[in-house]
């Protein structure tokens, strides 16, 4: 009798996760391999870029949290982030050469003020960085926020030991899936010799990947649909047990109250420090995976992807046992 709600749950996850991998992988192969930037933009990206925008998102969310009902606010996040993703890849990156900075611009002015090497290579690849910026935030606002909200709404505390690690070991089916894809389609390239800025190739593999994406998206926002027509209603009814009403807290507040709770504020130590730590790893061997595939996108996306995969198997292991 779980199953109605254990499944679509569980694919919704499958599904967030296969595009976060996706997505994930073709950014870090956007920006190391850019013009004029390396392994390095990403600790720069992510304080000056990703950071700032995760701050504007959540004033954002609590926004229209308080304007609009939660249903609609997840179509209109998810919604986003998918019209973005398309957009790039059959609009803005077949006109790269058009929307970026003169290289050469790029290039001297990196010379004249060595100080701000990574400014001026964040400006020179803002589309990348824009893209960058969101894949990161696919992650913390679609998975870690709008799915596991609804998930804590719609699973009972009794429920939540069983079908929690299910979502894990589904959704993880999904690493498995998106690797084998990026490697069919950007696999055997091997980055004997680096390629030019604008690769045809790398742009059909784009269109591609964005376009499942983008359909992956919208079977998410499906299953999302559906949960709350035909599953979220009979749950409504079948619990007689009279809810609290939840306050609901500002941004501020939201700050305050983390501070003052020791539980909370342990879980923020751990998720600042597993934020730092991976920062450090990222932009270390990030940089030699390009050194290892000289620079091609295909190459370097295949690698990752093939990382990916190996990931989700490790998963689909260890989870059970764990």
């Amino acid at each position: 009798h779980e199953l109605k709600k254990l499944v679509p749950m569980a694919l919704m996850m499958l599904f967030i996760l296969f595009n976060y991998t996706i997505v994930r992988n073709v950014k870090d192969s956007l920006v190391v391999n850019a013009r004029g930037s390396d392994a390095e933009i990403i600790s720069f990206l992510k304080l000056w870029g990703t950071m700032p925008a995760a701050v504007l998102f959540m004033v954002l969310y609590s926004k229209m949290a308080s304007i609009f009902k939660r249903e609609t606010v997840f179509y209109i996040f998810v919604s986003g982030f998918i019209a973005f993703f398309g957009f790039f890849a059959f609009l803005m990156y077949p006109n790269i050469e058009y929307l970026h900075p003169n290289h050469e611009t790029v290039y001297n002015l990196q010379q004249y003020y060595p100080n701000f090497k990574w400014f001026i290579s964040m400006w020179g690849n803002w589309s990348y960085c824009v893209f960058y910026i969101l894949a990161e935030l696919w992650g913390s606002v679609v998975l870690s926020l709008l799915f596991w909200q609804f998930a804590n709404e719609t699973t009972k505390a009794s429920e939540a030991k069983r079908h929690y690690p299910l979502f894990g070991f589904i959704g993880n089916i999904g690493l498995i899936l998106s690797g084998v894809i990026i490697t069919l389609l950007c696999g055997g390239r091997g980055g004997e010799e680096a390629v030019a800025e604008f690769d045809p190739s790398w742009e059909l593999n784009l269109k591609i990947l964005m376009s499942l994406v983008c359909g992956a998206g919208m079977i998410t926002m499906g299953l999302y649909y559906w949960m709350n027509r035909k599953i979220v209603p009979t749950l409504e009814v079948g619990d007689k047990t009279p809810k609290k009403k939840k306050p609901k807290l500002s941004l501020s507040e939201s700050f305050k109250y983390i501070v003052s709770s020791r539980h909370l504020l342990c879980i923020a130590i751990l998720v600042l420090s597993y934020g730092v730590t991976i920062n450090y790893i990222d932009v270390l061997w990030k940089g030699q995976v390009k050194l290892y595939t000289n620079g091609d996108k295909n190459a370097y996306t295949d690698y990752m992807a093939y990382l990916s995969t190996l990931t989700g198997l490790m998963a689909l292991v260890l989870m059970p046992l764990s």
